[in-house]
Protein backbone atom coordinates (compact mmCIF):
# COMPACT_ATOMS: atom_id res chain seq x y z
CA UNK A 1 0.00 0.00 0.00
CA UNK A 2 1.53 3.30 -0.69
CA UNK A 3 0.82 6.76 0.55
CA UNK A 4 -0.55 10.08 -0.60
CA UNK A 5 -0.73 13.49 0.65
CA UNK A 6 -2.95 16.03 -1.08
CA UNK A 7 -3.79 19.73 -0.27
CA UNK A 8 -6.90 20.49 -2.59
CA UNK A 9 -9.26 23.83 -2.46
CA UNK A 10 -12.60 21.39 -1.19
CA UNK A 11 -12.80 17.49 -0.88
CA UNK A 12 -15.42 17.88 -3.43
CA UNK A 13 -12.58 17.91 -5.87
CA UNK A 14 -13.00 13.98 -5.54
CA UNK A 15 -16.14 13.80 -7.03
CA UNK A 16 -15.22 12.71 -10.27
CA UNK A 17 -12.35 10.66 -9.88
CA UNK A 18 -12.63 7.23 -10.13
CA UNK A 19 -11.03 4.21 -7.19
CA UNK A 20 -7.68 4.49 -6.34
CA UNK A 21 -7.20 1.26 -4.24
CA UNK A 22 -3.90 1.26 -3.68
CA UNK A 23 -3.60 4.17 -1.24
CA UNK A 24 -3.18 2.90 2.53
CA UNK A 25 -2.26 5.83 3.91
CA UNK A 26 -3.67 9.57 3.26
CA UNK A 27 -2.63 13.40 4.02
CA UNK A 28 -5.51 15.69 3.42
CA UNK A 29 -5.46 19.40 3.60
CA UNK A 30 -8.44 21.24 2.14
CA UNK A 31 -7.96 25.10 1.87
CA UNK A 32 -11.90 26.47 1.94
CA UNK A 33 -14.32 23.82 3.58
CA UNK A 34 -15.04 20.22 4.74
CA UNK A 35 -17.45 19.19 2.24
CA UNK A 36 -17.30 16.27 0.26
CA UNK A 37 -15.80 13.88 2.99
CA UNK A 38 -18.11 11.33 2.07
CA UNK A 39 -16.41 11.04 -1.14
CA UNK A 40 -13.25 9.70 0.34
CA UNK A 41 -14.23 5.99 1.12
CA UNK A 42 -15.05 5.65 -2.73
CA UNK A 43 -12.21 6.76 -3.79
CA UNK A 44 -9.82 5.11 -1.44
CA UNK A 45 -11.58 2.33 -0.64
CA UNK A 46 -8.52 0.31 1.44
CA UNK A 47 -7.72 2.99 3.56
CA UNK A 48 -6.05 2.43 6.71
CA UNK A 49 -4.68 5.77 8.01
CA UNK A 50 -5.51 9.06 7.42
CA UNK A 51 -4.66 12.54 8.67
CA UNK A 52 -7.19 15.15 8.17
CA UNK A 53 -5.96 19.01 8.66
CA UNK A 54 -9.03 20.73 8.27
CA UNK A 55 -9.13 24.81 7.51
CA UNK A 56 -8.09 26.97 10.77
CA UNK A 57 -11.68 28.62 10.25
CA UNK A 58 -13.62 25.33 10.38
CA UNK A 59 -15.14 24.66 13.82
CA UNK A 60 -16.92 21.01 13.43
CA UNK A 61 -15.80 18.24 11.66
CA UNK A 62 -18.31 15.56 10.90
CA UNK A 63 -16.71 12.16 10.47
CA UNK A 64 -20.02 10.45 9.68
CA UNK A 65 -19.33 10.22 6.16
CA UNK A 66 -16.10 7.93 7.01
CA UNK A 67 -18.00 5.60 9.06
CA UNK A 68 -17.84 3.72 6.01
CA UNK A 69 -14.57 2.52 6.79
CA UNK A 70 -14.37 0.94 10.13
CA UNK A 71 -11.32 0.48 11.82
CA UNK A 72 -9.40 3.01 9.50
CA UNK A 73 -7.33 5.14 11.97
CA UNK A 74 -8.26 8.52 11.70
CA UNK A 75 -6.19 11.63 13.37
CA UNK A 76 -7.54 15.44 13.14
CA UNK A 77 -5.10 18.11 13.43
CA UNK A 78 -5.92 21.48 14.41
CA UNK A 79 -8.87 22.97 16.95
CA UNK A 80 -12.12 21.85 15.05
CA UNK A 81 -14.59 19.83 17.71
CA UNK A 82 -14.98 16.44 15.97
CA UNK A 83 -17.85 14.39 15.78
CA UNK A 84 -19.39 11.23 14.32
CA UNK A 85 -17.05 8.23 12.99
CA UNK A 86 -18.16 5.46 15.03
CA UNK A 87 -16.14 3.01 14.56
CA UNK A 88 -12.91 4.72 13.30
CA UNK A 89 -9.79 4.43 15.41
CA UNK A 90 -9.85 8.33 15.89
CA UNK A 91 -6.40 9.95 16.96
CA UNK A 92 -6.27 14.09 18.05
Amino acid sequence: MSGLSLALASLREFGDEQPVPSVGRLSLRPGTDMLGLEEIPRVFPALKWMTLSPPTHVRHVDLSPLQAMPGCRVAVTGHASVVGGEGLDLYR
